[in-house]
């Protein structure tokens, strides 16, 4: 039984990390890399979690738009 509770904090744990760095990414607090760190994520796998959630991993400014023309 003691086993099935310690896998299960540890899952809660991991998930824990990945919200914290999704809510950081949001806030614009963490970059892209920094939050796939804090969330123990390959970088590309954390662009997926971002957008499953329908976070838009990379954010493109009207600035930066018109830099493009």
């Amino acid at each position: 039984m003691i086993e099935g509770e310690n896998r299960k904090a540890a899952f809660g744990k991991a998930e824990l990390k990945q919200e914290i760095a999704m809510l950081l990414f949001q806030q614009q607090k963490l970059s892209l890399l920094q939050a796939s760190q804090l969330a123990g994520m390959p970088r590309i796998g954390f662009e997926a979690l971002l957008i499953s959630r329908n976070i838009p991993p990379y954010s493109y400014e009207i600035e930066d738009y018109e830099l493009d023309l």
